[in-house]
């Protein structure tokens, strides 16, 4: 399988079809969904449950209320996919980007992390494009330090955990995990990946 795609899900039933409609109206089909729900007391659990019933490649765990950092552990745990593709349940992902996230991996040689740009909407129907910087620099022939200055001047949104394509076995390898208990746990998480992984690019 070539993607896991892990969502965690709280208290999100406004954001939540909207969120797994985006996955599924793909036109790239070898990936699964496992959603960690992670004790949310609206109808978030039962919407999960739904499109399970719906979809064969979509799985379901429901757990006490634990915090995001045990429903990605779990959900790194149960994957089975190549690669990890991480999505908050509040966000959603453009049409054909599994396709996109395929061909760009396929052309850099299959690198440990392939690194996104991404876009924020706000309440005011104000859309705004962040790190498109990316798009002018050839980061798969930087070494590590390289592709990490350029991010660390420039990048708004580093630490993010859902811009990062990241090879399954590169997080295995290392035994990365989200630290349990810590507000704000891309910030450890990802600094990590980031030092551990050997080869980059990005999704043009």
């Amino acid at each position: 399988m070539t993607f896991s795609i892990i969502i965690p899900v709280f208290q999100v039933e406004k954001y939540l079809v909207q969120c797994l409609e985006s996955v599924l109206n793909q036109n790239f089909t070898d990936y699964e969904v496992i959603l960690i729900d992670d004790g949310s007391k609206d109808n978030s659990g039962k919407i999960c449950d739904d499109y399970a019933s719906k979809y064969s490649n979509i799985e379901v765990i429901h757990q006490t209320n634990s915090g995001l950092s045990v429903a990605r552990n779990k959900g790194i745990e149960k994957a089975k996919g190549d690669y990890l593709i991480f999505i908050d349940s509040d966000d959603y992902i453009a049409s054909n980007s599994f396709e996109q996230i395929n061909q760009e991996l396929k052309q850099s040689h299959f690198p440990d992390i392939l690194i996104t740009p991404f876009k924020s909407f706000r309440s005011s129907g104000m859309t705004k494009d962040h790190d498109l910087f990316l798009l002018k620099h050839d980061v798969n022939t930087m070494n590590i330090e390289e592709a990490i200055n350029l991010q660390l001047k420039i990048s708004e949104g580093l630490f993010f955990v859902w811009r990062y394509i990241v090879k399954k076995n590169l997080i295995e390898s290392h035994q990365i995990q989200f630290p349990v208990g810590m507000l704000y746990e891309d910030n450890q998480w990802t600094p990590r990946v980031l030092l551990f992984a050997k080869t980059f690019s990005v999704l043009k």
